[in-house]
């Protein structure tokens, strides 16, 4: 089953980052960089969790406990950016601001896509649990 999730996920994630790139090129032929260089951080965050999910699948164990090792990866490389978020919007730093946006937007996109393709009762009580 991890291997269907890893295959379907994989598959919405090169899409998403085929998409983001046409955007990009578009944006730095309008000469809009700053606008381009926001999305190159979303394009990186499906990029980094499609890696991690080689990375899970690779452990030799159950499915549940692939799966379980991949939201635990979610939320320790989420924590952070979810900090820098906050501690932008307290300075106002709207141009980090944006960039966290950009990056946890991408990041709640991952977790709705490895939902929709798990599926399965324990993937849900295991998200959920995780996210305490």
């Amino acid at each position: 089953m991890f291997n269907k999730i890893k295959t379907v996920c994989q598959s919405a994630f090169d899409e998403k980052m085929a998409e983001i790139s046409e955007r990009i090129d578009q944006l730095s032929a309008q000469d809009r960089n700053e606008e381009a260089n926001m999305l190159k951080a979303a394009k990186n965050i499906y990029g980094i969790f499609s890696q991690l999910l080689d990375t899970a699948e690779a452990q030799r164990d159950t499915d549940e406990k692939r799966l379980a090792l991949y939201y635990s990866y979610l939320d320790s490389i989420s924590a952070p950016w979810k900090k820098s978020l906050e501690i932008a919007k307290e300075r106002g730093d709207f141009k980090k601001l944006a960039i966290e946006e950009q990056k946890l937007k991408a990041f709640y996109d991952v977790c709705r896509m490895v939902d929709a393709a798990a599926s399965e009762g324990f993937t849900v009580a295991l998200y959920k649990k995780s996210r305490r």
